[in-house]
């Protein structure tokens, strides 16, 4: 069975499901702050443990010597979340040009970046790809990386994979969410407003019980 394709026509038959509107559903913004803040934690102890697997010698790896090290750190750290959050929606961009055929939105809403394809109807298992592939490809190549990166970097570096796994909590919700539903789904991803449609349900029969 082919899987449908994405399409800026949506199918007969479909209804709005749910809509997820991060412009005015606080409720759910504070709830995935607080999931990402959780996911540090697991996400500081799974990365610096890697890290010190794959490069043993790191803890002997220090920020450079200087007036202020801590400063520099604290400077690297920031430019590295930056760097991150650039890639993280750099790649669900991709995925979106890849499914779409033309070059996606980006775009920024107060403390949050987004890549979104507006006008686009995707199927949910396309879809599950695009929300799961920065967290799963920058992880993944993060660590690869690690043997490379310049000491002076490093924790910096790894700092970055972290904030990206726990900023990927609402990546994870939604995908998660999608994954309890029926697979026959179209999403419709605005960036900060995605609307999930699914095929409506039957008329009953005139004269039913």
């Amino acid at each position: 069975m082919t899987t449908p394709s994405a399409s800026q026509t949506l199918p007969p038959g479909f209804s709005l499901l749910r809509t997820i509107d991060l412009r005015t559903d606080w409720r759910l913004m504070v709830w995935l702050n607080l999931a990402a803040l959780a996911l540090l934690i697991p996400a500081g102890w799974f990365f610096f443990s890697a890290g010190r697997w794959i490069r043993p010698a790191m803890r002997n790896d220090v920020a450079p010597d200087g007036p202020s090290p801590l400063l520099l750190q604290a400077l690297l750290m920031l430019l590295s979340v930056v760097f991150f959050i650039l890639l993280h929606e750099l790649i669900h961009g991709l995925f979106f040009w890849r499914l779409i055929g033309e070059r996606p939105l980006f775009g920024l809403r107060g403390l949050y970046a987004f890549a979104a394809a507006p006008g686009w109807y995707i199927p949910r298992n396309p879809y599950l790809w695009i929300g799961l592939s920065p967290l799963v490809l920058i992880s993944l190549f993060g660590l690869l990386l690690v043997p490379l990166i310049p000491s002076p970097l490093l924790f910096a570096w790894l700092f970055g994979l972290v904030y990206n796994a726990a900023g990927a909590a609402g990546d994870i919700y939604f995908v998660l969410w999608l994954l309890t539903q029926r697979p026959d789904l179209y999403i419709e991803d605005a960036g900060d407003v995605v609307q999930v449609f699914a095929p409506a349900a039957p008329a009953p029969l005139q004269g039913a019980p």
